[in-house]
């Protein structure tokens, strides 16, 4: 028998935005929060991270991006 594979998800913080910069100027001026996901998946050969944040433009000009 196998070992099983898992994937477990976790959240480590969240974004800040504007809501109409990602939904297409709907919701002008509200504020919208988006969730930072991490993920660990499990496996017979180890245990791999993946990591579901902000992109290296984000920490590089947060309010450009």
């Amino acid at each position: 028998m196998m070992p099983e594979i898992k994937l477990f998800m976790f959240q480590s913080g969240t974004q800040h935005c504007r809501y109409q910069h990602i939904r297409m100027n709907q919701g002008v001026g509200e504020h919208y929060e988006i969730p930072v996901p991490w993920f660990l998946l499990t496996h017979p050969d180890g245990f791999t991270l993946i990591d579901g944040g902000l992109a290296v433009e984000g920490l590089k000009d947060p309010s450009g991006y």
